[in-house]
Formats: C-alpha cells, structure tokens, sequence
C-alpha cells in the first residue's frame, strides 16, 4: 500500500489472539506423526532429484489498443510461455493483416511470472498508444516499462540509465516513508518523482523527461519539501502514466 492511500497509515495488523493459539493445538497420534514425518522426507527427496513440481510460467493478458493512431483498435497480447523454470514473455498483435512478436527482455533476477500487459497511453510524440508492461514486482514498488511501435516491431523505450534502478523502466509505488510515482505533465512530458520521508516532511525529487519516439530525454529536474504528498499532482494518481491522453 502507498503512502498515498487514505488507509495507509491505519492499515490493520492482524494477529491471532493468544487463546485462539491455544485452542489450535491439536494432538497428532504417534503413527500419524510418523507418517508425515516419511512423506517430508519423500518430499525433500523429489526436489533434490529434480521432481519437484514447479511453479506455471505465469499468465497471459491482453488489451485492445490503437497502435497506429488511425482509430482502430488492435488486439494486443502479451503471452508468457515455455516451462521448465525457462519461461519468456512476448508482446504480439496484428496490425494490418501482419503478424507482430516480440521477446520482453527482463532486467537481471526478474521473474517472467510477473510480467503483465497493464494497459495503453499516449505517451510519446509519435502516432499510435504505447503499451504499459509491468516488468518487475516488489513487495512495495512496481517496475513499469513503455513498449512502443517501431519499423515493425514493439521496441522498448529507452530510459537514462543513470536515474533508474531497473533498466528502461519506471517505479510506481511505496512503503513507509518513500514513494515513486510516473506520469505525464503535458503532450510528450513525463514526470517521474520520487519520494523520501525525513523529519516529518517529504523530499521530492522530480524529474521531467521529453518522450521522443523511442525514448525518454532528460529534460530538467527540481527537489522540493512538502508536509503532505497529494500536495503535488503526479501522487494523486492510483495507477503510472494515469494523466497521459
């Protein structure tokens, strides 16, 4: 949950009461115990050999989307596939009778069970929607990356490396005392801040990017202090890129 949210700083802690615990315990019989005891060992057996079975790549999303900017609307999936812990996950559409595939990258440790065709905006100064996919997922913050069309295939815009964590992407998110948030601030201007809470007050660093066709330019930057973060537009959002067209 942001810091954003009205609910945050309420949020419930849920914990069992101390008789509940109590009348939990239950009393497991001697060939009981032993039989669980014999199949957690069969168990750790079949993963050390391998057998173990895993976990789905993960699932597939898609949404309809004008790519091209001639007002019609593409379906547009993002489709994870493969097995045996190699999974990949591959934009595809087909846009005027042509077939579009192309393999999301992942940054280093990422997991392909994580990624997810969010939506599309306006971002850019190019024709068409850009596609909104989340790359990574934290216990407080996402990674959203922008997939744009170009010469024939979906390529990911560029972000300066030197700003952001994960490659080519923006955070969106946050926990007790820090905060990302990414939005637009006009026709192909980005805004990305990020939050950090010291001594009762909010330091913000914003940084605003020109969305070129393929990538996001570093425009200008400011720091500013405030006592509440809905104080500035781009936190009063619930979802990234939620102000572009």
């Amino acid at each position: 949950m942001s810091p954003r949210s009205p609910g945050f700083w309420s949020r419930p802690i849920h914990r069992l009461p101390a008789q509940a615990r109590a009348s939990a315990r239950v009393f497991v019989p001697a060939a009981s115990a032993a039989l669980a005891a014999g199949l957690i060992v069969a168990s750790l057996a079949s993963a050390s050999l391998g057998l173990a079975q895993r976990a789905p790549c993960g699932m597939s999303s898609a949404i309809a989307a004008d790519l091209t900017g001639n007002g019609t609307r593409e379906h547009v999936q993002l489709r994870i596939v493969g097995g045996a812990g190699r999974c990949y996950g591959f934009l595809r559409a087909t846009i005027g009778g042509k077939e579009i595939a192309t393999r999301i990258t992942l940054p280093k440790g990422a997991e392909p069970q994580t990624l997810a065709l969010i939506g599309s905006r306006d971002v850019n100064t190019a024709a068409g929607a850009e596609l909104i996919v989340r790359i990574w997922r934290g216990a407080s913050t996402d990674f959203f990356r922008i997939y744009t069309l170009d010469h024939g295939a979906f390529a990911a815009m560029h972000v300066p490396r030197t700003s952001m964590p994960s490659a080519d992407a923006f955070p969106f998110g946050g926990a007790l005392g820090s905060d990302d948030t990414v939005s637009c601030a006009g026709p192909g201007l980005v805004i990305y801040s990020a939050a950090s809470l010291i001594a009762k007050r909010w330091t913000v660093h914003r940084t605003w990017y020109r969305a070129s066709a393929t990538a996001f330019n570093l425009s200008h930057s400011a720091t500013v202090r405030v006592s509440r973060l809905n104080s500035l537009s781009e936190f009063r959002i619930d979802a990234p890129f939620a102000t572009c067209r």
